[in-house]
C-alpha cells in the first residue's frame, strides 16, 4: 500500500510540477475556533482514518460577505496587486468603480477579460472576448500575475456588490493561481475543457480543492463531500434543482443528520428542491432579501465549505463554465456559518411576519 501511494504521488508531481506532495492520516479533529476576517493556521478536517494526498503550498485565503462588508473595495484593492497581468473571466460586469479600475489598470498591466454575452459590454477594455456559447460562461474569477485569485459568488455588478447576498474569496497561492490561469487560457482561446489534474492544496493547515465545471463533474464532488457529514449540513443556494445532490441530502436527513437550508425566493419554480425538502420536514426557507440571495454555499460539520460560481443544478454541472472550491478549515467555516445564520434568521422573520 505504501509503495502504491509513493508511486501515485510521484506521478502527480510529474503532471502538476509541484515541489512537494504529502500524505496526511488525520485521526484528531481540531477544536472550533472563533471567527475572524482572515484565516490563521487550523488543521483541516479529514474523515477519521482517511488517507488523502495533498499538495503543500504557501498561501493565504480571506473571505468577505457583500451585505455586511464593502466587497468592491476588497475586489479593487486585491486586483491592484497586479504588476504584469490581470486575467478575468466574468459572467457580468457593470459596477462603475470596478469598470473604471479595469479600464485604467490596462494602461499599467496586460489586461484580458472574458465576458458572457449576457453581460453589458459597454466597456473600454481593449482586450475583450465575449463568450457566445450555448451555455453560460458563469465564472466570477480573476487571476493576478499568476499569484493571486479573486473568486466566489459575487459578480462585479452594482446589485451583487450592494444589494445581493454574496461571498468574495481572495486567495494568494502560486499553485492555485496556476490552475485558474489554465482555465482562463481555455476560455480566452476557446479550447476544449480539460480535467483538473491536481490534489487538494494545503497551506499551513487549510485544505482547498479547486474544480471547474463541466469537466470536473462538480455535482459528484459536492455529493462526495455531503457523504462525509456526521452532524450537520447547512446550505444557502441561489438555484438548487440537482436531483443527485438533493437525494444525498434527503438520505442524510433520514439518518438524523441536521439539515438546514435557504433557497432564493425568485428561483422557487416547480423544479426547485425546496418543495421535496419542505415536504420531508427539513428545516428549509425561502430567503428574505428583497433583491437576490446569490450564494452557492454548503457548510458541512462546521468545518468544510463549498462555494464558488457553481449552482447545484443540471446546467451548472453539465453545461455552464463554472468554478467551485472545497475549503476545509474551521475558521473559514465559522465565517460562512455566521453569514448563514444571518440569512436564515432573516428568512425566519419573514415567515413569522406572513403567518
Amino acid at each position: 500500500m505504501r509503495m502504491t501511494v509513493i508511486i501515485l504521488c510521484a506521478i502527480i508531481m510529474v503532471i502538476t510540477g509541484c515541489e512537494l506532495i504529502e500524505t496526511i492520516d488525520a485521526q484528531i479533529k481540531p477544536p472550533t475556533a472563533k471567527p475572524g476576517t482572515q484565516t490563521t493556521p487550523t488543521p483541516p478536517t479529514i474523515p477519521t482514518g482517511a488517507v488523502t494526498s495533498v499538495i503543500r503550498d504557501h498561501g493565504v485565503i480571506s473571505v468577505h460577505f457583500c451585505q455586511t462588508e464593502n466587497c468592491a473595495d476588497y475586489w479593487i484593492n486585491f486586483a491592484d496587486k497586479a504588476e504584469s497581468q490581470l486575467h478575468c473571466a466574468l459572467y457580468e460586469l457593470n459596477e462603475p468603480r470596478i469598470k473604471t479600475f479595469l479600464e485604467e489598470k490596462q494602461n499599467e498591466v496586460k489586461l484580458q477579460v472574458v465576458l458572457d454575452e449576457d453581460s453589458e459590454n459597454d466597456t473600454e477594455i481593449r482586450e475583450l472576448v465575449i463568450d457566445k456559447g450555448s451555455a453560460l460562461m458563469h465564472n466570477k474569477f480573476c487571476v493576478i500575475d499568476e499569484k493571486h485569485v479573486i473568486t466566489g459568488s459575487m459578480n462585479p455588478t452594482v446589485n451583487d456588490v450592494t444589494k445581493n447576498d454574496n461571498n468574495l474569496v481572495l486567495i494568494s497561492s502560486d499553485k492555485i493561481a496556476k490552475l485558474y490561469e489554465q482555465e482562463f487560457d481555455e476560455l480566452w482561446n476557446k479550447k476544449k475543457n480539460n480535467k483538473t489534474i491536481a490534489s487538494p492544496f494545503l497551506f499551513d493547515s487549510t485544505q482547498i480543492a479547486i474544480y471547474f465545471c463541466p469537466e470536473d463533474e462538480c455535482a459528484d464532488k459536492v455529493i462526495k463531500e455531503l457523504q462525509t457529514a456526521e452532524k450537520e449540513i447547512y446550505f444557502m443556494t441561489f438555484s438548487f434543482t440537482h436531483t443527485g445532490i438533493t437525494n444525498e441530502i434527503l438520505l442524510k436527513h433520514n439518518k438524523s443528520i441536521e439539515v438546514k437550508g435557504v433557497f432564493e425566493t425568485r428561483q422557487n419554480s416547480e423544479y426547485s428542491s425546496y418543495h421535496v425538502m419542505n415536504y420531508q420536514d427539513i428545516d428549509v426557507y425561502l430567503d428574505a432579501n428583497k433583491n437576490t440571495m446569490h450564494h452557492k454555499v454548503f457548510i458541512i460539520d462546521n468545518s468544510t465549505v463549498i462555494t464558488g460560481s457553481f449552482n447545484p443544478s443540471k446546467n451548472g454541472d453539465e453545461r455552464n463554465d463554472e468554478n467551485m472550491l472545497v475549503i476545509k478549515d474551521r475558521e473559514i467555516a465559522a465565517l460562512f456559518l455566521d453569514e448563514f445564520e444571518r440569512v436564515i434568521d432573516e428568512a425566519r422573520v419573514k415567515v413569522n411576519e406572513t403567518e
